[in-house]
């Protein structure tokens, strides 16, 4: 019987913990331009909740900045780590489709390069639960990889460890989110290299639809 997707994610990154650390630590963000946009159009003391958070280093930056954090993760060692380093946050071990916070709850969902390791169609029912805990007017952060392919992979970090991934366009991403009831505020691909890998990524800012 093959492992499920988020049981598959949990190992996996609960294994390579110390290189993930090394390379995407605290003082680096590569995609701090869009959490800087986010950041501008959030009232103090907004709840921000990351989706797939790792090491906490997103929530860090918002809750350095006196907003709420909470960060849902499903590798142990990820959140034990986000714990230590962003103790004023919230963290919850938790699959996306499991997240269950009060409708209307929420100001903000961020996610980066966490939701590609769920299949499509849970990426649409993650949506669809987003639009529901997010607040009147809530906006939505999402990095994804680009790309076409779905399924299992290996040789990530160099590791034999299979992975569920799933690349997408930018023209798949808004047209899930749009059919969520998301306006879009602002799109942007960008070039990531790094020790280990290299990609192209999607940027997307999007707004609930009242």
């Amino acid at each position: 019987m093959k492992k499920h997707h988020a049981k598959l994610a949990e190992e996996f990154y609960d294994k390579i913990i110390k290189l993930h650390h090394k390379e995407f630590h605290y003082e680096y963000l590569q995609y701090v331009k869009w959490l800087d946009l986010l950041a501008s159009k959030l009232s103090k003391e907004a709840v921000v909740l990351d989706l797939g958070c790792g090491n906490g280093r997103a929530l860090k930056y918002f809750v350095d900045k006196g907003f709420q954090g909470i960060g849902i993760d499903i590798s142990d060692k990820m959140l034990k780590l986000a714990r230590k380093y962003v103790p004023k946050a919230r963290f919850y071990k938790k699959e996306f489709t499991q997240i269950n916070f009060n409708p209307n709850s929420i100001d903000a969902v961020i996610s980066f390069f966490a939701l590609n390791h769920i299949p499509k169609t849970e990426f649409k029912k993650t949506m669809n639960i987003c639009k529901k805990i997010l607040k009147k007017y809530g906006i939505l952060l999402l990095g994804m990889v680009k790309g076409e392919s779905e399924g299992l992979f290996k040789g990530f970090y160099g590791k034999k460890m299979e992975l569920y991934g799933a690349g997408y366009s930018m023209s798949e991403i808004i047209k899930v989110l749009k059919l969520s009831k998301f306006r879009i505020l602002k799109t942007g691909i960008e070039h990531f290299k790094g020790k280990y890998f290299e990609e192209d990524d999607v940027y997307v800012l999007a707004k609930k639809i009242n």
